[in-house]
């Protein structure tokens, strides 16, 4: 995508038009996930941060710019179950977003293997509250499992098959497997309390001095207002139950658990593996804030402004100065 847009920009500008895109992208996809969710809209503004990070600074802008199209496919899988009159729109479009998160790159992908799964068994069809059997009921699910199939057949036939070729193996060797694929010694562990430790630094680690920490405290403190607010004074969810209504929560959970339970490399093949899900964790997680009444959500609208304008300074004031 950089390169067709350097016919019409210069290389380096042209990457800053692709890079600006994707920070713009990431929020408003996380909006588009949160409308469809049936649940306030503000929290999207609380991603920003984590569109730098560590997985930025290290340049895997592939990962990077899958992450808003991995949130995509959430929203389209849902829609596809939920909204009946246009079930066959909404697959084809999960269809072609899920085939170019692959595309981009195979950790998004793999979020999406347990999330997917997870919001189809976590959301109702209108269809449920008159299916009688099994079969009724996964009648209006097919659309949405008929759309993940162009994404898993490129799977199968791309990733998979790469992974049964045979190995270089040379021990020790940077860049090249050490053994078995899946064996102990060709797999990078970190213990549960390094994970732990370097959690907030993979979050916000792009400036030296740690004032990029500063935005990722902001939007913290917000969604815990947030947070504080839907408990204090909850708004009428009507019908939806409390296992629809945990939809995001358990999306963010599954991120933050692959950030502690994966290898961080898979020498040869994959390498910092566990660590990019902790910005798509971060990111769900900060956005999970209970529905609240209309009147609180101004003030805490303007709050996750404010963390974005905290975040602009702070990482303009280090660019400048980097690039002097």
């Amino acid at each position: 995508l950089v390169s067709a847009l350097n016919w019409l920009l210069p290389l380096d500008l042209a990457n800053r038009v692709f890079l600006t895109a994707y920070v713009v992208v990431l929020p408003l996809s996380l909006r588009f996930l949160l409308r469809l969710l049936g649940r306030p809209t503000w929290p999207s503004l609380l991603a920003l941060p984590f569109a730098y990070g560590d997985s930025f600074g290290w340049g895997f802008i592939n990962y990077c710019a899958a992450l808003p199209l991995t949130l995509l496919c959430c929203g389209f899988f849902v829609r596809a179950l939920e909204d009946s009159p246009r079930r066959r729109r909404w697959a084809a479009w999960l269809a072609a977003c899920l085939v170019a998160v692959l595309l981009f790159h195979v950790q998004a992908f793999g979020f999406l293997a347990f999330g997917l799964p997870w919001l189809l068994v976590t959301t109702a069809v209108p269809e449920d509250a008159t299916a009688r059997g099994l079969v009724a009921r996964l009648k209006p699910r097919v659309p949405a499992l008929v759309g993940v199939v162009p994404g898993v057949a490129l799977f199968l036939g791309w990733v998979v098959l790469r992974f049964g070729e045979p190995a270089d193996i040379q021990p020790g060797a940077p860049w090249k497997a050490w053994g078995p694929t899946f064996s102990p010694q060709n797999l990078g562990w970190k213990s549960f309390a390094q994970n732990r430790a370097e959690l907030f630094d993979v979050l916000a680690n792009t400036l030296r001095d740690g004032s990029d920490r500063w935005a990722m405290y902001a939007v913290g403190a917000v969604a815990l207002a947030g947070w504080v607010a839907g408990l204090m004074r909850p708004e009428g969810t009507g019908s939806r139950g409390w296992v629809t209504r945990s939809r995001l929560l358990g999306l963010g959970g599954l991120a933050l658990a692959l950030y502690f339970l994966l290898p961080f490399d898979i020498r040869g093949y994959v390498y910092y593996l566990n660590t990019r899900y902790a910005h798509l964790a971060a990111a769900l997680l900060v956005a999970t804030a209970p529905v609240t009444v209309a009147s609180w959500r101004v003030p805490l609208r303007w709050a996750a402004g404010a963390c974005a304008l905290v975040l602009a300074v702070t990482l303009g004031r280090g660019f400048r100065a980097f690039s002097r």
